[in-house]
């Protein structure tokens, strides 16, 4: 629905959000190391994914699932080649 109030720099978000994605919020913030930053930026991916396609569902929307698989995959070997040097 389109009922929910998103002010005050979603200290209520806690409030309308689900439980899950309220859970999946807390995994993108990261600690200052290279591993954590990594961890972070895929659980943020993540939960993207996760809402946009929710999103585009409810809306009738095509969610691109070849563009999320090119992205994902180049983002992960961009991982692979920084733990290598």
């Amino acid at each position: 629905g389109w009922d929910y109030e998103t002010y005050y720099s979603g200290r209520a978000m806690k409030s309308w959000a689900s439980a899950d994605t309220w859970e999946s919020l807390h995994q993108t913030f990261a600690r200052f190391d290279g591993g954590d930053s990594w961890k972070s930026l895929f659980a943020t991916m993540n939960l993207f994914r996760q809402l946009a396609r929710e999103t585009a569902e409810m809306l009738g929307y095509f969610y691109p699932h070849e563009v999320d698989r090119n992205l994902t995959g180049f983002v992960s070997q961009i991982e692979n080649d920084a733990s290598v040097k």
